[in-house]
């Protein structure tokens, strides 16, 4: 495929994926967990591999979120712990170490300048932002996140790191008949279970397109109960729109990825692995 002008990565989502594909391998150097960053550093090599990005760009969660201050339901259940065993909550205790040492540590570096991270944002803001921003470049979000489907255009595909399939615009309308901007009207009358915004009762989200293509019968229940839920989709357009209101804009800086300091970092984690694929790295990163 041709280059892509600018990647941006949802670092949490890759870090997810790593503590999931590697958590019981308790990978470790010098007793300290790595398994996270080393699952993170490979994938971050298959994406240059297989998207060959000129820049690349990294979004980050905030611990804190605005959204939580406008319904403070958002998301409640994924800090709900409850439910997990010992070991499930040791294993997130210790990935999220990693997942900040990533951030301030690893990619710094590497070289890398432009790690988003903002104060009551989520990464999802950040890669929106960016898309404004840097319109006229192509650009690839890397994310699992179905609620970038907003965000797509002709210049802006999403790649999904697990399945590896790139899914662009003309993809998300033949698939849904829809344009990717009505998918934010989408989630609004729908809501989103992963994120636990509350939509129209009963009305999942094949029902809330038809009624946006007009081909939903006046007649029927879920047709009125969305008529009758006006006040809740406007609500929830605060929470489902990306970016967030206020979220500010990211400049882009330019940056050198250079193979001493990956070998040096490579060697304090004691990733001998892929100091021996240095090679393979240094073809595809640009490194100098």
């Amino acid at each position: 495929m041709n280059r892509v002008d600018l990647m941006v990565v949802d670092v949490s989502a890759v870090c997810h994926a790593a503590k999931h594909a590697l958590g019981k391998t308790k990978l470790s150097h010098d007793d300290k967990p790595t398994f996270v960053i080393y699952g993170f550093l490979h994938k971050l090599l298959y994406l240059y591999t297989r998207l060959h990005p000129k820049i690349v760009v990294f979004a980050c969660d905030s611990k804190t979120s605005l959204r939580k201050e406008v319904f403070p339901a958002y998301k409640e259940k994924r800090s709900n712990t409850s439910d997990k065993t010992e070991e499930e909550r040791e294993l997130d205790r210790i990935a999220i170490k990693q997942f900040k040492e990533i951030r301030k540590s690893v990619l710094p570096a590497m070289g890398y300048t432009n790690i988003f991270l903002t104060k009551g944002l989520e990464g999802d803001d950040v890669m929106a932002s960016l898309c404004q921003s840097y319109a006229h470049l192509s650009i690839v979000l890397v994310t699992r996140d179905r609620d970038m489907y907003q965000l797509l255009t002709p210049s802006v595909s999403i790649f999904d790191p697990q399945t590896k399939k790139l899914f662009t615009s003309n993809d998300f309308i033949s698939t849904f008949g829809i344009t990717p901007a009505q998918w934010v009207h989408v989630k609004q009358i729908a809501g989103c279970s992963t994120d636990e915004v509350p939509g129209v009762k009963g009305v999942k989200e094949k029902t809330a397109i038809k009624y946006l293509l007009g081909t939903l019968k006046p007649h029927t229940l879920a047709y009125k109960a969305i008529e009758e839920s006006r006040e809740l989709a406007k609500f929830n357009k605060q929470l489902v729109k990306l970016p967030f209101k206020g979220t500010p804009q990211y400049q882009i800086l330019p940056y050198r990825i250079k193979r001493q300091d990956v070998r040096d970092m490579c060697t304090e984690y004691g990733f001998n692995s892929i100091i021996e694929e240095l090679h393979v790295w240094s073809e595809f990163m640009n490194m100098v």
